[in-house]
């Protein structure tokens, strides 16, 4: 079998990984390893060669489905080939969690961990990634990233009939841990009722009593002043459903992010008003935007997931 490139980690070798296949049936790479370094990083590997079941022809052994680069970074710590590596980034941190975990070697980047915890824990926020961020930081056993990965999932996923979407994209359930994706549902879905319980009231609240606060007498004028705050309220979170009527459909295809952020501009004094523009009437809301504020922060609750796979990893480090 030809490939694109040939890597010689030692000129000893007595095996070739052929790694990545291409549509024409040819190879990304050719790996000529150390058969006993191989088997000494990975158990995975080891049962392929010295199993029961393992491969009949230990001279080339092809690996189709595999990332290269990713894998020639983990030999090339096999084979003590520090000098060669990269300096990892983020973009990095999925191919070796996928590859490390398959091949169950993620203890060989341990002399790198500090490295990769700050470039998970960065990635954590990204949106683009948010399903890689949660992977690799479940693999890695990194609690600190995964929760922020996890509360990015939580406020910024939507709903599609295919799944979980943040921005547009849907999420991968293979890189989503076992549990993960259920737990992310619950949330988001008990933390949109919340936020859309707050519009409710406040709806009602305007719809029953006038909030201007105006000394003014004038019926008309604090009838105006409410019709105001209402219609500004009411337009803010018109295209988020949040009547008593508000369908599944619309709750599943908003973000809780999306919700608040709507939420609160309803209730704050729009800022094309004139300065004395019923600004005190406004200000009666603000304790709505605070609950609305609190209720984000409360996201802290659904971040504990998992907590016995990362205690479990604690444990294991102090022995």
């Amino acid at each position: 079998m030809s490939a694109e490139r040939t890597v010689n980690f030692t000129d000893s070798f007595d095996l070739t990984l052929l790694v990545e296949k291409n549509s024409d049936a040819t190879f990304k790479a050719a790996f000529q390893v150390l058969s006993s370094c191989v088997c000494l990083a990975s158990p995975v590997f080891k049962a392929m060669l010295q199993g029961p079941f393992k491969e009949k022809n230990n001279e080339a052994i092809e690996l189709p489905e595999d990332d290269s680069v990713a894998l020639e970074w983990i030999l090339q710590i096999a084979h003590l080939r520090f000098d060669t590596l990269p300096t990892f980034t983020k973009e990095h941190i999925l191919k070796l969690a996928v590859t490390g975990d398959k091949y169950r070697c993620l203890t060989i980047f341990h002399p790198w961990m500090d490295q990769l915890r700050t470039l998970m824990y960065q990635g954590a926020a990204d949106l683009a990634t948010i399903d890689g961020a949660v992977f690799a930081t479940w693999v890695f056993k990194d609690q600190n990233a995964f929760k922020r990965a996890l509360e990015s999932a939580i406020l910024h996923s939507a709903r599609s009939e295919h799944g979980l979407v943040v921005k547009n994209r849907t999420l991968h359930d293979d890189l989503l841990p076992v549990g993960v994706k259920d737990h992310i549902m619950a949330a988001r879905r008990q933390l949109l009722e919340k936020i859309a319980s707050i519009c409710r009231d406040t709806r009602k609240s305007l719809l029953t009593y006038a909030i201007c606060a105006s000394s003014i007498s004038n019926a008309m004028w604090k009838e105006e002043c409410n019709c105001l705050i209402l219609g500004a309220f009411s337009r803010a979170i018109h295209n988020k459903f949040i009547n008593a009527e508000m369908t599944r459909w619309a709750k599943e295809n908003t973000t809780v992010s999306g919700l608040a952020t709507s939420a609160k501009e309803g209730l704050r004094r729009p800022p094309g008003l004139g300065r004395n523009d019923h600004s005190a009437c406004w200000n009666r809301l603000n304790p709505r935007v605070a609950e609305v504020d609190k209720l984000l922060q409360s996201v802290q609750e659904y971040l504990k997931f998992g907590e016995e796979h990362f205690n479990g990893a604690k444990e294991s480090n102090l022995r």
